[in-house]
Parts: C-alpha cells; structure tokens; sequence
C-alpha cells in the first residue's frame, strides 16, 4: 500500500468510526445535584423531553411498580450509561434518573463516576449535611427528593436522582 493511500484510509476511518461505533461529537452530560443530567430535571422533564435530547432508547420496557401497581416506562442508553423511568399516571413525567458507566459527566462541584465514594460523601456532605441513610453499597440523602450514590470497592458506580 502506497503512502499516500494508507493516509487516505485513516482520514477514511477518522470520519467514518465515530458514527460506526456510537461516538458522539457532543460534550458528555453535565449532572446538576440533586435533581438534573444535562438538560432533564426528575419531575419535570418528560418522555418527549428525553427522546429530543438523547433519540430512541436502545431498550424500552414497559412495567407495573410492585407495591404501588404504578404504570411505568423505562428508557435505557446503556452505551450511554444513563437510565429514566417515566412514570405514565403522571403524564410521562421522569421520576428518576440513574447514571453509570460509560456516562462520562460531572457536577460543576467535581462528582463524578470513578471517583472514591469518601471524596463524593464529603462533597455532597459539604452542601446537604450528612446523608440521610447508609447502607450495604449505598448513601442517600433527601435533598429534597433521594439523590443517591452506588458505590463498589470505594469506587462511585452509579449516581440516582429520585423524584416522587
């Protein structure tokens, strides 16, 4: 293969990659604590606000809450790494909103995937007081809704955002 064509064939995959395998042009989701990813808010966004930012989930599934029997549809963009459940008695409403990896934004504050959940304590701590409830894996805090942490190892794995 001659020089010039080998530099031909990586502009080729230089434009053609990022749209092969799912790679975005667009900056990572920021996270707004306690209630925000980028530009949807738990309890006030809803099913069409999150299909004009993100497009179609890559999973749909529609279920019935165990104990409430509430109707609700889950969006899921796992090569995203970002979950919303709509609740559909509250007109397609977000009621929650969960972020793990690849999800690769933060808080303007420094929280992040990745980072050690004694960091992230501290952080959230230092504006919400301490967490409401800590369990096997898991910090709340009730700021006003749950905003919770899902740590593994002393690692942060996942960040969830509750509305009511």
């Amino acid at each position: 293969m001659s020089r010039t064509a080998i530099v031909l064939f990586i502009l080729q995959l230089a434009v053609i990659a990022p749209h092969s395998f799912g790679a975005s042009n667009q900056p990572p989701l920021s996270i707004t604590i306690p209630d925000k990813v980028g530009a949807l808010v738990v309890g006030k966004s809803n099913y069409a606000d999150v299909i004009r930012l993100l497009g179609e989930p890559e999973l749909k599934e529609n279920t019935k809450t165990k104990y409430s029997e509430e109707d609700i549809l889950e969006l899921k963009y796992p090569h995203k790494g970002i979950e919303f459940i709509i609740s559909k008695n509250k007109q397609m409403r977000v009621v929650r909103i969960e972020v793990y990896r690849p999800f690769s934004g933060s808080s303007i504050e420094g929280l992040r995937l990745g980072m050690p959940i004694i960091e992230a304590k501290k952080l959230i701590a230092s504006q919400y007081g301490k967490p409401k409830i800590e369990f096997e894996g898991y910090v709340d805090w009730e700021i006003p809704n749950t905003f919770a942490l899902k740590h593994e190892d002393g690692i942060v794995v996942a960040i969830k955002m509750l509305g009511k």
